[in-house]
């Protein structure tokens, strides 16, 4: 087995991002795809005509012009510009309609190699990139995402629509880490021989795992969700990838099936909420292996600490609600074990939620029981019922909502044991879920010299959070006492 170690070095920034360091010099080194082969326009009465198939037989994804040449129901057309954005109009002149214009360039590649692939439209026109004969994902906010060349003769195919802006378009491959344009050659007309081979099965991940807006607590543990994004590059899909991730010393696996080469493809790991804390607090990293065929790649992963702070204050998912059978001890022993066993908490391959399917009438029975998690003590905690109306008893006792919020426990201590039981009393949204209470990082933003992200996450512990607790009263304190007491705003 060949292994490829992604050594990309990260830098943390104050707002808690580690990022990797080789993304702030991507522009030292770039190749600005300068030549192209220009269709002739077609006219758009389409709505979306970025998904409407212009090019006739064989079409976008198997399109090799030569200059001069008709191919697709189009003329093809040498155009050689200076670096920067090829503007179309001037070329091949005013249009008196809205339009779909092709560009068409071929990449050599030495080696099959991993390369920074930018585009963009001019102004308000749009533009969709195919990349070897693949339909590549929506570029990054930035314009552009990694890519995969295979070795020797690659095909890029640019499509820009446009109504009544300037028709235009650009594109440029950058470095991803030294060298790795050395020997790359980009050319319109069309080599002989063999083209766009493709490269062997490959499969890229990208450098950031933003946590799932929202964390589970399962049993006694609180967990949160890692997106892996993943992106195959190969002649057919990639199938079974064994993902492994490290995160501040706990690991968690999943399988990635069918990957559809240039698509963009999300597998979830659930992973303990103790270990990210590490992570986004500078104290540990994240580590992603992945495996096919006879490859396996390692590359550290970024992660954001604001994001981790917004799961912590959003409704945290409670896995491990049970339907008992009629005639069954409701919330006794059997419903703890169901509420604390089970792999879902610790990794999924897809956001599900364990336990029963929702309710959707009156007078279905549900049961479960938590275990604080030392992640969640000291914090105040309430379950939110605001789409789970019904009937609900506390460790035994009937107990009212008040604005949709059931009190769970006040500065929570660790261990405590929390069951819960609830008769529906209409169709449910959602289960019900857990809210932290107090004051944090979200209420603040990091404002008014409050401290950022990644201080609010060194405050955190696993014996009460007092640290934690403390900031977000103090800074709560403080905007109160600076609100006018009348109500009026100064």
């Amino acid at each position: 087995m060949r292994v490829s170690r992604v050594t990309i070095a990260l830098v943390v920034t104050m707002a808690g991002v580690l990022w990797p360091a080789w993304s702030a010099r991507a522009q030292d080194a770039t190749i600005s795809v300068d030549r192209w082969l220009i269709s002739t326009p077609f006219p758009v009465h389409d709505d979306d005509p970025l998904n409407v198939e212009y090019l006739s037989a064989p079409g976008e994804s198997g399109i090799l012009p030569e200059r001069g040449v008709e191919a697709g129901a189009a003329e093809w057309r040498l155009v050689r510009e200076s670096p920067g954005m090829v503007g179309l109009d001037a070329i091949l002149g005013e249009r008196t309609q809205p339009s779909v214009i092709y560009g068409h360039t071929y990449i050599r590649s030495p080696e099959d190699r991993t390369v920074w692939l930018w585009w963009q439209g001019q102004r308000c026109s749009h533009t969709r990139a195919w990349l070897n004969g693949r339909s590549l994902s929506p570029p990054d906010p930035g314009g552009g995402a990694a890519v995969r060349l295979g070795l020797g003769w690659n095909t890029l195919l640019l499509k820009s629509a446009s109504r009544d802006c300037p028709h235009g378009f650009e594109a440029r491959l950058s470095t991803v880490s030294p060298g790795t344009l050395q020997g790359i050659q980009v050319q319109a007309s069309r080599p002989p021989g063999d083209v766009r081979t493709g490269p062997e099965p490959w499969v890229l991940a990208r450098d950031d795992a933003g946590p799932v807006p929202s964390l589970a607590w399962g049993g006694r543990e609180l967990t949160g969700a890692l997106r892996i994004r993943l992106t195959s590059w190969a002649r057919t899909p990639v199938d079974s990838v064994r993902l492994k991730v490290e995160a501040g010393g706990a690991e968690a696996q999943a399988v990635a099936r069918w990957l559809t080469p240039g698509q963009i493809d999300s597998v979830l790991i659930r992973v303990p909420f103790a270990g990210l804390v590490r992570v986004t607090g500078g104290t540990a990293a994240v580590w992603l292996d992945m495996r096919w065929d006879e490859e396996r790649v390692e590359q550290p992963l970024s992660l954001e600490a604001g994001l981790l702070l917004r799961a912590l204050h959003a409704p945290v998912r409670l896995l491990g609600w049970t339907a008992p059978a009629v005639g069954s001890r409701h919330g006794g022993e059997d419903a703890g074990r169901a509420a604390q066993g089970g792999g879902e908490a610790m990794a999924v391959a897809g956001d599900s939620t364990a336990g029963p399917e929702l309710p959707q009438a009156p007078g279905r029975l549900l049961v479960g029981r938590w275990q604080v998690p030392g992640s969640l003590s000291g914090f105040t905690l309430a379950l939110d019922i605001a789409e789970s109306p019904g009937t609900y008893r506390l460790n035994s006792r009937a107990v009212e909502a008040e604005a949709d919020l059931i009190p769970l426990c006040s500065e929570c201590p660790r261990n405590t044991w929390i069951a819960i039981q609830v008769t529906s009393s209409d169709a449910w949204s959602a289960l019900p879920a857990v809210r932290v209470m107090d004051p944090g990082f979200p209420a603040t933003g990091g404002a008014g010299g409050s401290p950022s992200a990644v201080e609010w996450i060194r405050l955190l512990d696993e014996d009460g959070n007092s640290g934690y607790r403390a900031a977000g009263l103090e800074i709560a304190r403080k905007r109160d006492s600076l609100e006018p007491s009348d109500g009026t705003t100064e």
